[in-house]
């Protein structure tokens, strides 16, 4: 049985509350944009970013940020974003545990807010899991525990990405459940806000991203 991490004070009430949300990906497009406006709104606001990176690689990430405008070399000299392999957050020694990870995040997210105070970013490439044998509900297990022990103690924002094509839909549907919600899929440069998405489309099926 997992062991449940110590708990922290928690913040003061008048901190905004944490976030835990999910996109799952059809396209590249999709997770861009998400990842482009979610980080960019992080380092507007003076917030420490760490990008935890498998399928959705360190050069890709920063390649994109880049010719969004963001000064991706300056912020990671500064300590305002951090790339570390999710692979070894996640499969310490080779081994997957919900409560050894919730520690190294823990331990990672206040690395990062010792330099530069206040609230933290994390975007989980969680498709470091699809290439394993691990078994899922494993998995659902830490996305829980995140729930129960980090977002009520910790001033953080977490965005999981999954990519669609990776996973059974009957364990993204639990995913998606989990969280608090999609992310919001922005449009193109210029274009207006982003497009909220539903757990569901009210019937109890997944909401189809590729006709967005």
């Amino acid at each position: 049985m997992e062991s449940k991490p110590k708990a922290s004070p928690a913040p003061p009430s008048a901190a905004a509350p944490s976030r835990h949300l999910v996109l799952i990906s059809e396209h590249p497009t999709q997770w861009r944009r998400v990842v482009r406006a979610f980080l960019r709104e992080g380092l507007t606001q003076g917030e420490p970013c760490l990008f935890l990176d498998c399928l959705y690689t360190r050069p890709s990430v920063c390649r994109f940020l880049d010719q969004a405008g963001l000064d991706t070399r300056a912020a990671q000299k500064r300590g305002m974003l951090t790339f570390l392999a999710a692979e070894e957050m996640f499969n310490q020694q080779a081994v997957f545990s919900a409560a050894t990870c919730l520690g190294a995040l823990l331990k990672v997210g206040r690395g990062a807010l010792h330099r530069q105070r206040g609230r933290l970013r994390v975007v989980a490439d969680m498709n470091w899991a699809a290439d394993t044998r691990l078994n899922h509900r494993r998995l659902l297990l830490y996305e829980e525990m995140l729930n129960h022990h980090i977002l009520p103690n910790h001033p953080v924002d977490l965005l999981c990405l999954y990519d669609r094509a990776l996973f059974p839909p009957a364990f993204l549907e639990r995913v998606l459940a989990l969280h608090q919600g999609q992310a919001a899929i922005p449009g193109p440069a210029g274009a207006g806000g982003g497009l909220p998405l539903p757990l569901n489309d009210g019937n109890h099926r997944l909401p189809r991203l590729a006709a967005l």
